[in-house]
């Protein structure tokens, strides 16, 4: 699997103003609902790099990305930070554009309490399991 450049930071002379109000709130979310997958160093990485998107509403902030498998090329939610009500704007947003820069479909994280207004909207719940693997000598 691999991503794909949405767009570059040099395009939005605010993104870093901006990033610095939703910060620590970003950092706070992938401390409770990223299972240790990323940081935010790792996610700020993703951004100056261009692999991910930043966009912002005026009580909410998404993150998003482009994830070529190999049957399917994918826009990724990968966050929403803030607001409940500004939710279905980033889902309609990412149902406006995906087509647009030639996905096939539209994936998202989000927590169970979403499901209810998003499958109003067409979006289907899938679910994703996680197990921790303490660490163990291995023979």
């Amino acid at each position: 699997m691999t991503k794909s450049v949405i767009i570059s930071l040099e395009e939005h002379s605010d993104v870093e103003t901006t990033w610095e109000l939703w910060r620590d709130k970003i950092a706070d979310a992938l401390k409770k609902y990223a299972h240790d997958t990323y940081t935010i160093e790792d996610i700020e990485g993703y951004i100056a790099d261009g692999m991910m998107l930043v966009w912002p509403l005026d009580k909410s902030i998404a993150l998003l990305e482009v994830v070529e498998y190999p049957q399917k090329k994918c826009l990724h939610i990968f966050m929403v930070v803030g607001e409940v009500e500004d939710i279905l704007y980033h889902m309609q947003f990412a149902d406006d554009n995906a087509q647009f820069i030639g996905c096939d479909m539209i994936s998202a994280n989000g927590r169970i309490g979403w499901a209810k207004e998003l499958k109003k909207k067409g979006w289907q719940q899938e679910g994703w399991f996680t197990k921790k693997i303490e660490a163990r000598e291995l023979n």
